[in-house]
């Protein structure tokens, strides 16, 4: 997440795609973790696409936010807030 603060896109991109390939590989892991951290994953790379893009997409962003705010993960949906400010 720090890649993301910096705004370094393109190593938290691939940061979390090598997370997202353990988490399909890895057999001993449970399957609450697995699910969670897939959502995040999910979140995380939909987020990271529209703070990347040059034209911001004030719908996807602002379905992404209202889908963020169901769930507990508090600092995506900081990250989602203040990107719909800028």
């Amino acid at each position: 997440m720090i890649y993301y603060e910096l705004k370094w896109f393109i190593p938290a991109a691939e940061l979390f795609d090598a997370f997202a390939h353990f988490i399909r590989t890895d057999k001993l892991l449970p399957e609450m973790y697995i699910t969670k951290c897939s959502l995040f994953i999910n979140y995380f790379n939909r987020l990271l696409k529209l703070s990347d893009s040059n034209d911001k997409n004030n719908f996807e962003l602002s379905e992404l936010t209202s889908e963020l705010n169901s769930t507990s993960q508090s600092w995506l949906i900081k990250k989602a807030q203040e990107l719909e400010q800028t």
